[in-house]
Protein backbone atom coordinates (compact mmCIF):
# COMPACT_ATOMS: atom_id res chain seq x y z
CA UNK A 1 0.00 0.00 0.00
CA UNK A 2 2.58 2.19 1.17
CA UNK A 3 4.64 1.72 -2.00
CA UNK A 4 1.17 2.29 -4.18
CA UNK A 5 0.86 5.46 -2.45
CA UNK A 6 4.01 6.80 -3.28
CA UNK A 7 3.67 5.86 -7.05
CA UNK A 8 0.81 7.65 -7.01
CA UNK A 9 2.36 10.83 -5.49
CA UNK A 10 5.14 10.56 -8.10
CA UNK A 11 2.58 10.65 -11.17
CA UNK A 12 0.81 13.55 -9.73
CA UNK A 13 4.30 15.42 -9.56
CA UNK A 14 4.92 14.50 -13.13
CA UNK A 15 1.85 15.45 -14.24
CA UNK A 16 1.80 18.76 -12.10
CA UNK A 17 5.93 19.53 -13.90
CA UNK A 18 4.39 18.97 -16.88
CA UNK A 19 1.80 21.42 -16.61
CA UNK A 20 4.20 24.04 -15.40
CA UNK A 21 6.42 23.18 -18.04
CA UNK A 22 3.87 23.99 -20.67
CA UNK A 23 2.57 27.23 -18.63
CA UNK A 24 5.95 28.48 -19.34
CA UNK A 25 6.72 27.47 -22.17
CA UNK A 26 3.23 28.07 -24.24
CA UNK A 27 1.86 30.92 -21.79
CA UNK A 28 -1.11 29.92 -19.14
CA UNK A 29 -4.09 28.41 -21.35
CA UNK A 30 -6.50 31.18 -22.96
CA UNK A 31 -9.59 31.71 -21.13
CA UNK A 32 -12.74 31.91 -23.01
CA UNK A 33 -15.44 34.16 -22.74
CA UNK A 34 -18.61 33.66 -23.53
CA UNK A 35 -19.22 36.62 -26.10
CA UNK A 36 -22.35 38.52 -27.34
CA UNK A 37 -23.72 41.63 -29.24
CA UNK A 38 -23.29 44.71 -27.31
CA UNK A 39 -25.75 47.59 -27.28
CA UNK A 40 -24.44 50.94 -27.73
CA UNK A 41 -24.93 51.95 -24.26
CA UNK A 42 -23.39 48.64 -23.05
CA UNK A 43 -20.34 49.43 -25.29
CA UNK A 44 -19.74 52.69 -23.85
CA UNK A 45 -19.76 51.27 -20.23
CA UNK A 46 -17.56 48.83 -21.59
CA UNK A 47 -14.62 50.98 -22.87
CA UNK A 48 -15.19 53.62 -20.25
CA UNK A 49 -14.27 50.34 -17.42
CA UNK A 50 -11.84 48.79 -19.49
CA UNK A 51 -9.54 51.85 -19.75
CA UNK A 52 -10.53 53.36 -16.21
CA UNK A 53 -8.54 50.03 -15.13
CA UNK A 54 -6.27 48.75 -17.62
CA UNK A 55 -7.56 45.66 -18.39
CA UNK A 56 -8.20 44.79 -21.63
CA UNK A 57 -9.42 41.19 -20.73
CA UNK A 58 -12.77 43.44 -20.16
CA UNK A 59 -13.26 43.92 -23.87
CA UNK A 60 -13.37 40.50 -24.64
CA UNK A 61 -17.33 39.62 -24.16
CA UNK A 62 -18.00 41.75 -26.72
CA UNK A 63 -18.74 39.83 -29.85
CA UNK A 64 -18.33 42.56 -32.70
CA UNK A 65 -14.79 42.37 -33.77
CA UNK A 66 -13.85 45.85 -34.64
CA UNK A 67 -15.83 46.88 -31.66
CA UNK A 68 -13.81 44.22 -29.69
CA UNK A 69 -10.57 45.65 -31.04
CA UNK A 70 -11.39 48.96 -30.60
CA UNK A 71 -11.74 48.59 -27.08
CA UNK A 72 -8.50 46.74 -26.60
CA UNK A 73 -7.02 49.53 -28.22
CA UNK A 74 -8.32 52.50 -26.25
CA UNK A 75 -6.87 50.25 -23.27
CA UNK A 76 -3.67 50.19 -24.53
CA UNK A 77 -3.19 54.19 -25.34
CA UNK A 78 -4.80 54.99 -22.59
CA UNK A 79 -2.45 52.76 -20.06
CA UNK A 80 0.58 54.18 -22.65
CA UNK A 81 -0.38 57.60 -23.15
CA UNK A 82 3.04 59.85 -23.93
CA UNK A 83 5.28 56.71 -22.91
CA UNK A 84 3.88 54.84 -26.26
CA UNK A 85 6.84 52.72 -27.90
CA UNK A 86 7.05 51.07 -31.22
CA UNK A 87 7.42 47.66 -28.56
CA UNK A 88 3.72 48.26 -27.59
CA UNK A 89 2.45 49.03 -30.90
CA UNK A 90 3.88 45.53 -32.02
CA UNK A 91 1.78 43.50 -29.33
CA UNK A 92 -1.35 44.35 -31.14
CA UNK A 93 -2.66 41.57 -33.05
CA UNK A 94 -4.55 43.26 -35.16
CA UNK A 95 -2.97 44.96 -37.98
CA UNK A 96 -5.23 47.67 -39.00
CA UNK A 97 -4.64 48.99 -35.23
CA UNK A 98 -1.34 48.50 -35.07
CA UNK A 99 -0.77 50.46 -38.04
CA UNK A 100 -2.72 52.95 -36.45
CA UNK A 101 -0.44 52.45 -33.35
CA UNK A 102 2.34 53.21 -35.20
CA UNK A 103 1.33 56.43 -37.09
CA UNK A 104 0.35 58.00 -33.71
CA UNK A 105 3.92 57.18 -33.10
CA UNK A 106 4.94 59.35 -37.02
CA UNK A 107 2.46 61.93 -35.89
CA UNK A 108 4.23 62.60 -32.38
CA UNK A 109 7.43 62.21 -34.60
CA UNK A 110 8.83 59.51 -33.24
CA UNK A 111 9.27 57.77 -36.19
CA UNK A 112 13.31 57.98 -37.02
CA UNK A 113 13.58 55.07 -39.98
CA UNK A 114 11.89 54.17 -43.07
CA UNK A 115 12.55 49.94 -41.87
CA UNK A 116 9.70 50.59 -39.50
CA UNK A 117 7.83 51.47 -42.80
CA UNK A 118 8.94 49.02 -44.51
CA UNK A 119 9.52 45.89 -42.02
CA UNK A 120 6.40 46.99 -39.56
CA UNK A 121 3.56 48.42 -41.09
CA UNK A 122 0.93 46.21 -42.91
CA UNK A 123 -1.91 48.15 -45.01
CA UNK A 124 0.00 49.88 -48.19
CA UNK A 125 -1.96 53.07 -47.50
CA UNK A 126 -0.39 53.32 -43.71
CA UNK A 127 3.12 52.08 -45.05
CA UNK A 128 2.72 55.58 -47.39
CA UNK A 129 1.96 57.76 -44.93
CA UNK A 130 4.45 56.09 -42.38
CA UNK A 131 7.18 56.81 -45.02
CA UNK A 132 5.63 60.58 -45.10
CA UNK A 133 6.18 61.10 -41.38
CA UNK A 134 10.01 59.21 -41.15
CA UNK A 135 10.90 61.48 -44.35
CA UNK A 136 9.50 65.19 -42.66
CA UNK A 137 11.48 64.16 -39.50
CA UNK A 138 15.03 63.07 -41.07
CA UNK A 139 13.86 65.89 -43.66
CA UNK A 140 15.06 64.40 -46.69
CA UNK A 141 12.36 64.26 -49.26
CA UNK A 142 14.35 61.22 -51.21
CA UNK A 143 12.31 59.17 -48.67
CA UNK A 144 9.13 60.45 -50.44
CA UNK A 145 9.97 58.55 -53.29
CA UNK A 146 9.29 55.31 -51.87
CA UNK A 147 5.37 56.52 -51.78
CA UNK A 148 4.53 54.47 -55.02
CA UNK A 149 1.55 55.04 -57.61
CA UNK A 150 -0.15 53.36 -59.72
CA UNK A 151 -1.53 55.73 -61.90
CA UNK A 152 -4.38 52.88 -63.53
CA UNK A 153 -5.98 52.30 -59.76
CA UNK A 154 -8.72 54.06 -58.58
CA UNK A 155 -6.83 54.81 -55.39
CA UNK A 156 -4.25 56.16 -57.50
CA UNK A 157 -5.17 59.73 -56.09
CA UNK A 158 -5.02 59.03 -52.75
CA UNK A 159 -1.29 57.81 -53.09
CA UNK A 160 -0.64 60.88 -54.84
CA UNK A 161 -2.14 62.85 -52.38
CA UNK A 162 0.21 61.31 -49.27
CA UNK A 163 3.30 61.85 -51.65
CA UNK A 164 2.41 65.49 -51.69
CA UNK A 165 1.61 65.76 -48.02
CA UNK A 166 5.09 63.99 -47.95
CA UNK A 167 6.75 66.47 -50.03
CA UNK A 168 4.73 68.97 -47.93
CA UNK A 169 6.08 67.74 -44.40
CA UNK A 170 9.61 68.26 -45.90
CA UNK A 171 8.97 71.65 -46.74
CA UNK A 172 8.08 72.46 -43.47
CA UNK A 173 10.84 70.87 -41.68
CA UNK A 174 13.18 72.33 -43.39
CA UNK A 175 11.60 76.24 -44.16
CA UNK A 176 13.18 75.14 -48.12
CA UNK A 177 10.03 75.53 -50.62
CA UNK A 178 12.33 74.02 -53.35
CA UNK A 179 10.85 70.52 -52.50
CA UNK A 180 7.48 71.73 -53.60
CA UNK A 181 8.46 71.82 -57.25
CA UNK A 182 7.33 67.74 -57.07
CA UNK A 183 4.18 68.69 -56.44
CA UNK A 184 2.01 68.88 -60.18
CA UNK A 185 -1.20 69.93 -58.16
CA UNK A 186 -0.64 73.84 -58.05
CA UNK A 187 -3.17 74.21 -54.73
CA UNK A 188 -1.38 71.57 -53.03
CA UNK A 189 1.76 73.04 -54.36
CA UNK A 190 0.54 76.51 -52.98
CA UNK A 191 0.34 74.64 -49.59
CA UNK A 192 3.58 73.20 -49.47
CA UNK A 193 5.16 76.66 -50.34
CA UNK A 194 3.30 78.03 -47.39
CA UNK A 195 4.02 75.47 -44.61
CA UNK A 196 7.92 75.71 -46.07
CA UNK A 197 7.53 79.80 -45.15
CA UNK A 198 5.39 78.84 -41.53
CA UNK A 199 8.05 76.43 -40.48
CA UNK A 200 10.50 78.93 -40.89
CA UNK A 201 8.89 80.95 -38.32
CA UNK A 202 8.91 84.14 -39.90
CA UNK A 203 5.98 86.53 -40.98
CA UNK A 204 8.11 87.95 -43.93
CA UNK A 205 8.54 84.86 -45.27
CA UNK A 206 4.80 85.23 -46.39
CA UNK A 207 5.63 88.23 -48.52
CA UNK A 208 6.58 86.04 -51.51
CA UNK A 209 3.65 84.22 -52.07
CA UNK A 210 2.10 85.00 -55.53
CA UNK A 211 -1.37 85.95 -54.68
CA UNK A 212 -3.21 87.81 -52.16
CA UNK A 213 -4.97 85.10 -51.00
CA UNK A 214 -1.74 82.66 -50.33
CA UNK A 215 -0.35 85.70 -48.27
CA UNK A 216 -3.44 85.90 -46.51
CA UNK A 217 -3.64 81.87 -45.98
CA UNK A 218 0.23 82.11 -44.98
CA UNK A 219 0.35 84.91 -42.76
CA UNK A 220 -3.09 83.12 -41.05
CA UNK A 221 -1.17 79.62 -40.58
CA UNK A 222 2.00 81.52 -39.18
CA UNK A 223 -0.58 83.43 -36.52
CA UNK A 224 -1.64 80.09 -35.00
CA UNK A 225 1.97 78.22 -35.37
CA UNK A 226 3.66 81.18 -33.32
CA UNK A 227 0.70 81.83 -31.31
CA UNK A 228 1.52 85.06 -32.25
CA UNK A 229 -2.12 87.27 -32.75
CA UNK A 230 0.26 90.68 -34.06
CA UNK A 231 0.95 88.85 -36.82
CA UNK A 232 -3.13 89.07 -37.74
CA UNK A 233 -2.55 92.33 -39.22
CA UNK A 234 -0.72 91.47 -42.23
CA UNK A 235 -4.08 89.60 -43.50
CA UNK A 236 -5.72 91.76 -45.97
CA UNK A 237 -9.31 90.36 -45.46
CA UNK A 238 -10.94 91.83 -43.21
CA UNK A 239 -12.99 88.67 -42.48
CA UNK A 240 -9.85 86.54 -42.19
CA UNK A 241 -8.12 88.85 -39.89
CA UNK A 242 -11.42 89.17 -37.56
CA UNK A 243 -11.32 85.57 -37.54
CA UNK A 244 -7.73 85.36 -36.66
CA UNK A 245 -7.89 87.72 -33.35
CA UNK A 246 -10.85 86.04 -32.59
CA UNK A 247 -8.98 82.34 -32.92
CA UNK A 248 -5.40 83.99 -31.32
CA UNK A 249 -7.41 85.97 -28.58
CA UNK A 250 -9.66 83.68 -27.35
CA UNK A 251 -7.83 82.97 -24.39
CA UNK A 252 -6.18 85.91 -23.77
CA UNK A 253 -6.94 89.87 -24.13
CA UNK A 254 -4.76 90.95 -26.90
CA UNK A 255 -3.88 94.69 -28.45
CA UNK A 256 -4.04 94.46 -31.83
Amino acid sequence: MKRKIVLLLAVVGIILGAYVAYQAYFGAPSVNFERRNVSTSEMIGIFENATATGDETLCEPIAQYDLREDCKYRVLMSQKGDSLTLKDCKTISDSVRKDMCILELGFRGQLTTTSTCKNDVDGIPAKARCYAYVAAYLKDALICENIMINSSSTDAWIFQMIKDNCYTGVARATANGIVCKNIGDEKRKTDCEIQAAVGSGKPAACEVMETAESRDSCYYQMAVSLGNPSVCSSISTSEMQEDCFRKRCVKTLCQR
